[in-house]
């Protein structure tokens, strides 16, 4: 019968420090992967959204389209390098404090990314169209709400642009002191 009982054992691994290590930089290495494929899909639905507008719009889809592919290169990076650090933490009794530590500035820093980024490019989308962000935006809306700033006016434009500034400023400061919170709290329980 104990041949069966596999949660013991498995425990037993998770406490080993540098296999949860090992364990969670895989799984932002994974969440690369799959954020990558969305955000593949993502942008060629937002292609075909983009074809359908007139010419200026067009222009205002491509700018939106740059900045698009540039966020995404700034958090898969960022996924990748959080990973690497991730396995290179010396385990020494807190290692979940380490890795809280990480993943705060990991957080700060792709939401930080994703809003001044998309903030800029919607700008730029709703100057050159004449339209708000809804008209090739959709999944951002989840996890970006200030992209749904309305009308296709200068003004909304100028209003995503500092809106999108303003949100990732304040996520990479809120990521960092979070960051900055774990790894003292990790010193003071080592004694430091």
């Amino acid at each position: 019968m104990e041949k069966y009982l596999f949660a013991g054992p498995l425990l037993a691994r998770l406490a080993e420090e540098r296999f949860f290590l090992r364990l969670f930089s895989r799984s932002l290495q994974g969440l690369c992967g799959l954020l990558g494929l969305a955000a593949l899909i993502e942008f060629f639905l937002a292609w075909k959204k983009i074809f359908n507008l007139p010419a200026e719009g067009m222009v205002g889809g491509i700018l939106y389209q740059i900045a698009f592919v540039a966020v995404l290169y700034f958090v898969l990076h960022a996924l990748l390098l959080a990973a690497a650090e991730v396995l290179s933490l010396e385990p020494k009794g807190r290692p979940a404090m380490s890795l809280a530590s990480v993943l705060c500035r990991l957080a700060g820093e792709v939401y930080a990314f994703a809003c001044a980024g998309l903030g800029l490019g919607a700008g730029l989308f709703t100057w050159f169209s004449g339209k708000g962000a809804a008209a090739v935006l959709k999944t951002p809306f989840t996890f970006l709400p200030f992209l749904k700033v309305g009308a296709g006016t200068f003004q909304a434009g100028a209003l995503l642009i500092v809106l999108g500034l303003l949100a990732g400023l304040l996520a990479l400061l809120a990521g960092r002191a979070l960051a900055e919170l774990f790894t003292l709290l990790n010193r003071a329980g080592r004694g430091d």
